[in-house]
């Protein structure tokens, strides 16, 4: 197949500009012309410059920094409320004043930005200033969905506000061509390659800020296609889930790894129950949950064919001491299991 696209150059040009390059939204086929390497180095975060908290929004931005000039060929996932304010011009020129802001003008091409529901709080039906401020993440101005490949592995980004329920027929429109574009590709990716999936919206959480009303849907999928991991923010904390089948039951065999890491910078929360006020146990501590409140950091993923690493690193790490490793591996997904139906009404 490479020999037959290196045989016909014309071919080739003519079809990436009809498609565009590969994660523009509309996922190009095209086997890729140059081999991938053995080993990709991805960096995640989300819900970082909140007003009032900025100082800790530079601190993670100087790390994120840090760590991209350290690993030439490294890229960031930003997962979402990255302005965590109301989505108005003044709260992106808040981000913008940060160290932030420098990331996204002069690390075009290393940075993939998932939107959050803050920012799309200032206009719900076209969220403006996120696209403006992000175009230089956005093959396609104002793309809902993304996919890039990354040492056998392939990332999608997916926005978990198109997921939300409604009466209105627009964003009934934009839920169901979500989910279409989703299973679609989920169904072409090869079975020697793993899957990845980031979004703002959590699935489950520990924390008191889950939405599975919102990426049930898109999560039902994922276990059915035998995706490999989830990123996602919205939840201020660190939370390094255990695998999880759609009803939330530990499955190391189908079930999927996952990590919130809302750690960027904005006002943390908490494991109190916000009903009683009494702080609760992680509830999947005995599967090896790790839950970190008022955490400050990015994740650090070491992509490889079959497999990835993560890791939590800490703003305020003290030297020798790092936080845990743990090695996820890519599985098939499980036989003869059947979604249920999707319900896009309120």
């Amino acid at each position: 197949m490479v020999k037959k696209w290196l045989c016909c150059p014309i071919i080739v040009v003519a079809l990436l500009v009809i498609w565009g390059p590969i994660g523009s939204g509309q996922t190009s086929v095209l086997a890729p012309l140059q081999p991938s390497p053995t080993k990709d180095i991805v960096f995640a975060v989300g819900d970082i410059v909140q007003q009032g908290f900025e100082a800790r929004a530079e601190a993670t931005g100087q790390l994120m920094k840090k760590s991209l000039d350290e690993n030439p060929g490294s890229i960031a996932l930003l997962l979402g409320d990255n302005s965590n304010d109301d989505g108005s011009p003044e709260s992106f020129n808040r981000l913008d004043r940060t160290v932030w802001g420098e990331l996204n003008s002069r690390y075009q091409g290393r940075i993939y930005a998932a939107m959050g529901n803050h920012e799309r709080w200032f206009d719900k039906v076209n969220p403006f200033h996120f696209f403006y401020w992000y175009n230089s993440a956005f093959d396609s101005w104002g793309n809902d969905w993304f996919d890039l490949h990354r040492s056998g592995w392939r990332f999608f980004r997916v926005n978990s506000e198109t997921m939300a329920r409604s009466h209105d027929l627009l964003q009934r429109m934009r839920r169901r061509e979500t989910l279409e574009w989703f299973e679609r590709e989920l169904r072409r990716v090869p079975r020697d390659m793993c899957t990845a999936v980031f979004f703002h919206r959590p699935p489950f959480s520990s924390g008191n800020f889950a939405s599975p009303g919102w990426v049930m849907p898109l999560y039902r999928k994922m276990y059915r296609y035998g995706v490999d991991w989830w990123g996602a923010g919205h939840d201020h904390i660190r939370d390094s889930l255990p695998p999880l089948d759609p009803d939330g039951n530990v499955d190391w065999t189908y079930g999927i790894p996952g990590d919130i890491v809302g750690t960027g910078g904005a006002i943390p929360h908490s494991l109190a129950d916000p009903r009683t006020g009494r702080l609760r146990e992680p509830r999947w501590k005995a599967y090896g949950e790790v839950v970190q409140v008022n955490a400050l950091g990015i994740l650090r993923l070491d992509v490889e064919p079959g497999k990835l690493q993560r890791q939590f690193i800490s703003v305020t790490q003290e030297p020798g001491v790092e936080y845990p490793k743990t090695t996820i591996t890519c599985h098939p997904n499980k036989p003869g299991y059947v979604e249920s139906l999707d319900n896009p009404n309120p």
